[in-house]
């Protein structure tokens, strides 16, 4: 793999890394290779999710989507922000990707395999647990995505992140701490969301909110949707 590919390897799985940490989902480790790279969680169901129904917890990841062993859980909102943290993660890999290309700021193009395993259809496969709206939900962890990797902390995490993984090909639980941002209350955003709310979300990610005031703002805002 010549140097510029492997590059932007490591920029998609930094990608994935950096949202899933954003979404509270705990990163086990990052790899990559000549041949490829994984981003590797544990569970979407983190253990810090103490108080998580029963039901929530058969939802498991399994092959790149989510499958259920119970047909009818009792869905929360907090459920369904944390499948679509997964969703929004899955995405970013390529749409940062696009970001460090000449292609940029087009949109980024998601390649399909006929077995499954590639981040749209990995994100459909979510999706489709929590929304019959899978196009619009899609287009929206596209949109979100988009506007947080024009955030300049959001895309420093990346960038700090896809150099060290050129240099050291392997970050484990423990490496990635230095990298990966804390994780966003009310992250992400759901469908209904304004900009403006989506763009203070980011700010929280390095501390930046204007105020508590505009943050709460924010928050109230994003949790009505």
């Amino acid at each position: 793999m010549m140097p510029a590919r492997l590059y932007l390897t490591c920029v998609h799985e930094a990608a994935h890394a950096v949202f899933f940490a954003l979404a509270g989902i705990p990163v086990d480790s990052v790899h990559v290779s000549e041949a490829g790279g994984s981003c590797v969680i544990t569970d979407v169901w983190s253990s810090a999710d103490a108080a998580q129904p029963r039901r929530a917890r058969a939802y498991v990841q399994q092959g790149g989507g989510f499958v259920s062993r119970d047909k009818s859980p009792l869905w929360a909102k907090t459920w369904h922000r944390r499948v679509r943290g997964a969703v929004v993660a899955t995405l970013a890999g390529e749409a940062a990707v696009c970001q460090s290309a000449s292609s940029y700021p087009a949109k980024p193009r998601y390649s399909i395999r006929a077995d499954g395993q590639d981040d749209l259809s990995s994100a459909v496969a979510s999706v489709r647990l929590f929304s019959e709206d899978t196009a619009a939900e899609i287009e929206h962890a596209i949109y979100v995505v988009q506007i947080a990797l024009d955030d300049p902390y959001i895309r420093a995490r990346v960038e700090q992140l896809a150099v060290a993984l050129m240099e050291r090909r392997v970050l484990d639980a423990k490496a990635l701490k230095a990298f990966l941002p804390k994780a966003v209350s009310y992250w992400p955003p759901a469908p209904g969301a304004s900009y403006d709310a989506i763009r203070k979300l980011c700010y929280r990610a390095s501390g930046r909110a204007a105020s508590d005031r505009a943050w709460n703002a924010a928050g109230e805002e994003v949790a009505s949707c």
